[in-house]
């Protein structure tokens, strides 16, 4: 059975609010378990979200091996993630950054899912959040903001809500760093 986890998305975005590159070694072994095991989730969680942080790691830290990243696999199985994966890669293909806006504006805007208990979701809005500051995507940025304050006060009050509300969970650290970064 697969015992593996996210651990690594809260390491990559808890280097890139800090601005320090202390799991290095960690995204060489990420990678490399990924080719060791042909994409099979022996040791680690290649989902569509820790590649996108890893991704968003490596465009803050080590632009120059996003090459590493693998360009098929599960992470990439939905069109849209395909096509998002492809400009966060490549800086050649930002230009399709646009239609990841539109897919944004429909999730955030329209959809506007909500937990069972009439709350709004914050995972998403908070992937798209993580991927527009590392990659210092004003325009996205802007726009993410703007969806936002439609539901919630603030960008501290989604932090706290998805990452601040138990202490002992391993990405409390995210929002602990989202606060000094303020």
């Amino acid at each position: 059975m697969n015992k593996t986890n996210n651990d690594i998305m809260w390491d990559c975005f808890e280097d890139i609010l800090n601005g320090s590159n202390n799991n290095k070694q960690r995204i060489a072994k990420y990678l490399l378990d990924f080719y060791r095991n042909g994409g099979n989730e022996i040791n680690e969680n290649f989902s569509y979200d820790n590649f996108a942080l890893v991704a968003c790691w490596l465009q803050v830290f080590k632009k120059e091996s996003k090459g590493l990243l693998p360009s098929f696999g599960r992470h990439v199985w939905h069109p849209i993630r395909f096509i998002k994966f492809l400009w966060m890669k490549y800086p050649i293909l930002s230009f399709l950054q646009f239609i990841t806006i539109i897919d944004m504006i429909i999730r955030h805007g329209v959809i506007r899912r909500k937990t069972s208990s009439g709350e709004y979701h914050t995972s998403g809005l908070l992937l798209d959040y993580y991927i527009a500051y590392s990659y210092d995507s004003k325009i996205t940025m802007f726009i993410l903001t703007k969806l936002m304050e439609t539901m919630f006060l603030s960008w501290t009050q989604v932090f706290y809500k998805y990452h601040g509300t138990d202490t002992k969970r391993y990405n409390y650290k995210i929002y602990e760093a989202f606060t000094r970064s303020k």
